[in-house]
């Protein structure tokens, strides 16, 4: 009896014990199982706060980028709207004939942007002749020289002068080099060319301000004049009266650059006003001579054709005849006819130039009967510029092998007498000897050997 119970004991003792083994290596193998599912949801959960962290890392980089960018381009307009507004208040109001034609007004106005700028760090200004601003700021401001004002002779400056901190962090330019920054687009043009595609990063400010992806070199006129503002409306080929209106009107008395668009060149009126850096005086139809104005011919494109002509006068125009061409198209836009011109009656030099008509007042023509003129003042007689210089058209007939004794005749035409959308006529003859050796526009006509027995020679401008 005692052995049975000993031996119940002892198998409930062993089952217990093995059960117990059972259930303690159950509660190990979870109580693992679940440290290493721990261990596994905290190494994913460091994972995410890693991730997250470097992700508003990089946020926080790329908000410190943007608002230090923000930063200094706010910095950068504040200048300049500080720059004009010092403009504005100190010298805008004086009459003046340019910069360097009145070394009093241009010292005066150095000297006015020093006492701003130095207000709050030593600067340093550089010119061409540092001794004798130094000798102009000794004898008005010598405080400022003492306050850490430095005037250094720098030579073969393009600018008139620059302005920097002690520390270099930036300068700003005046001149002439500036404002040719302010309009090159040479970058975009290079981005253009290698990948085909626009960039606004690397548009000219001139195109950013005017809110457009680039502008046709071809159509634009611009022009520096370091003699004011006097000088400088002598070269803009619009009715210098008015300009000299609206410059009042809008109080502009100083001035030393000038750009001049075609209008119907992708740039709006709109567009127009949206400069910053220059004022937009607003849209003038050109005239060759305005009455009672002194209005400039630079920019106009004057072609010339010259050659010998065995025809008389009555002959020789017949070439230009378009009388039944302009009757057409009369009649078409009229509305008299609900059909168009027909093109094969243009006259044959509008099909030699490619354009549905021209415009007789701007055609000029000469037949020398006498045979009196040599081919220089022939040509001179039908441009009537003085600013075509006699060495341009003698180098260009020496070019052309069309320098001849034998030459009686001679015609021009101006297709870009009219500056306006409607008028203004793109007109480029593609010489067969500048192949190669210059960028093809994007309308052009081939020269041809026989424009009514003469030879296309050029076209003269000047700016």
């Amino acid at each position: 009896m005692e052995n049975k119970i000993q031996e119940l004991t002892d198998k409930i003792y062993r089952e217990g014990v093995e059960k117990g083994n059972e259930e303690a290596q159950r509660l190990v193998s979870e109580a693992q199982a679940q440290a290493e599912k721990l261990i596994e949801d905290a190494k994913k959960q460091a994972e995410s706060i890693l991730a997250e962290a470097k992700k508003s890392a990089d946020e926080l980089n790329e908000n410190t980028k943007s608002e230090l960018k923000l930063f200094a381009g706010q910095a950068v307009n504040a200048l300049k709207t500080e720059v004009a507004n010092l403009l504005t208040n100190q010298t805008v109001e004086e009459t003046v004939k340019g910069f360097t034609a009145d070394k009093e007004f241009l010292y005066k106005f150095i000297l006015a942007l020093a006492e701003k700028w130095s207000a709050n760090e030593p600067i340093e200004i550089s010119v061409k002749d540092a001794d004798s601003l130094k000798k102009y700021f000794t004898a008005k401001a010598k405080a400022l020289l003492d306050k850490g004002v430095t005037i250094n002779q720098v030579n073969g400056m393009k600018m008139l002068f620059s302005i920097s901190p002690a520390d270099g962090s930036y300068k700003v330019n005046f001149g002439e080099a500036d404002f040719e920054k302010y309009m090159d687009q040479s970058a975009f043009r290079q981005w253009w060319k290698k990948y085909d595609e626009d960039n606004k990063e690397l548009r000219c400010q001139f195109c950013k301000e005017l809110g457009v992806m680039d502008y046709d070199e071809d159509s634009l006129i611009m022009k520096y004049s370091s003699e004011g503002l006097e000088n400088l409306l002598n070269v803009i080929p619009a009715d210098t009266d008015k300009i000299k209106e609206i410059l009042r009107a809008k109080k502009i008395t100083v001035a030393n650059a000038a750009i001049m668009y075609n209008s119907h060149e992708g740039i709006s009126l709109q567009k127009a006003t949206n400069t910053v850096s220059v004022s937009f005086l607003g849209s003038f139809i050109f005239e060759l001579n305005p009455t009672g104005t002194t209005a400039s011919t630079a920019g106009l494109k004057y072609m010339t054709w010259i050659g010998h002509t065995d025809k008389n006068e009555t002959e020789f125009m017949e070439y230009f005849n378009q009388e039944q061409y302009l009757k057409e198209l009369e009649a078409y836009e009229s509305g008299q006819s609900k059909k168009r011109p027909n093109p094969e009656h243009r006259c044959q030099f509008c099909k030699d130039l490619g354009i549905k008509f021209y415009y007789p007042e701007f055609l000029r023509i000469k037949i020398d009967e006498t045979c009196t003129m040599n081919s220089v003042q022939l040509i001179q007689s039908v441009i009537m510029d003085n600013n075509v210089l006699d060495c341009w058209v003698e180098k260009s007939l020496n070019r052309n092998g069309l320098n001849n004794a034998s030459n009686n005749c001679t015609f021009c035409y101006i297709p870009n007498g009219f500056r306006d959308k409607k008028k203004n006529q793109k007109v480029f003859i593609l010489k067969e000897n500048m192949k190669g050796h210059l960028g093809i526009p994007k309308k052009y006509v081939e020269e041809i050997a026989d424009y009514n027995g003469l030879r296309y020679l050029s076209t003269f401008e000047w700016e």
